[in-house]
């Protein structure tokens, strides 16, 4: 059986869900995403957009996680000691693990993958790439308008650029990393690389964005209304990416079916000097 919390924003969910997915692939078992936290939490659930596995199954009341993350010995030891109360604890078939270098979820003496964590890193689920591409599209089509406008993209030479503010402006983590500098910078590399490059910028703050940073080139603002999912699914049809330290955006580029995409990153994913393994290769990074 495997087990994976839900939690925090789009990105993170699907995530969770890679990891989870992979991990029920190689190891069998029934699947289960605990969604409890959108009982209380403001984030939504988004999971439920998308075409999943026919055999997943959702718990929407469980204190499974709760009761392991607020054991006392737990929590000591992946203070003190995270990579070896991580060896320890896996054994059991529990995996709590919140850091951004990737660790390897091997098989348990229980069978039983109670997974909490972020598992940022496409480690995790490399091996089923191509089932995660069928599985996460869209249950139900997009409105007329979307789809007109994914038309357009798909016939141009179409960039992203994903602007991530709201809490990143005040998140110590993640303020000034990607600033107007590096996206001028990245747009630069594009018009050098790319041929009459339009540039379709996707933020949750576009009104601020389009009043406060200035870019040159052909730049068009997507509508800030439309829903995450939507989003994304818009984001994912273009042919190359200037992403954000965000993995909302990594996402999009992920999802995309273009074998020649370029790809703009961060070289900074976070304000901290611990590995991190959410790089991909052939990413420009600056």
């Amino acid at each position: 059986m495997v087990r994976v919390k839900i939690f925090n924003g789009l990105g993170n969910q699907l995530f969770q869900y890679a990891c989870g997915r992979a991990v029920q692939q190689k190891y069998k078992g029934e699947f289960y995403l605990d969604i409890s936290d959108f009982t209380v939490n403001k984030r939504r659930y988004r999971l439920n957009q998308f075409k999943l596995n026919e055999n997943v199954k959702t718990i929407e009341k469980d204190n499974t996680f709760a009761n392991i993350r607020k054991n006392l010995l737990l929590n000591g030891l992946y203070k003190i000691i995270p990579n070896i109360a991580f060896s320890i604890h896996s054994k059991f078939g529990k995996y709590l693990y919140f850091g951004e270098e990737y660790k390897k979820i091997n098989k348990n003496f229980t069978n039983d993958y109670y997974l909490y964590g972020y598992w940022q890193s496409e480690k995790y689920f490399e091996d089923i790439k191509s089932i995660l591409k069928q599985e996460l599209t869209l249950k139900n089509p997009l409105e007329e308008s979307k789809i007109n406008l994914i038309q357009e993209i798909e016939h141009k030479n179409s960039v992203a650029i994903h602007i991530r503010r709201g809490d990143y402006v005040t998140n110590k983590l993640y303020q000034n990393i990607c600033e107007e500098s590096y996206y001028k910078k990245a747009i630069t590399i594009m018009k050098e690389k790319v041929d009459n490059p339009v540039f379709y910028i996707f933020s949750d703050e576009i009104d601020w964005v389009k009043e406060n940073w200035k870019f040159k080139g052909n730049i068009i603002f997507m509508n800030y209304a439309n829903k995450d999912f939507e989003e994304l699914e818009i984001m994912k049809h273009c042919k190359h990416f200037i992403i954000a330290n965000s993995s909302f955006s990594w996402w999009a580029q992920y999802l995309s079916d273009n074998p020649k995409k370029i790809v703009v990153a961060p070289k900074k994913w976070y304000n901290h000097d611990k590995k991190v393994d959410i790089y991909q290769k052939n990413w420009i990074t600056i």
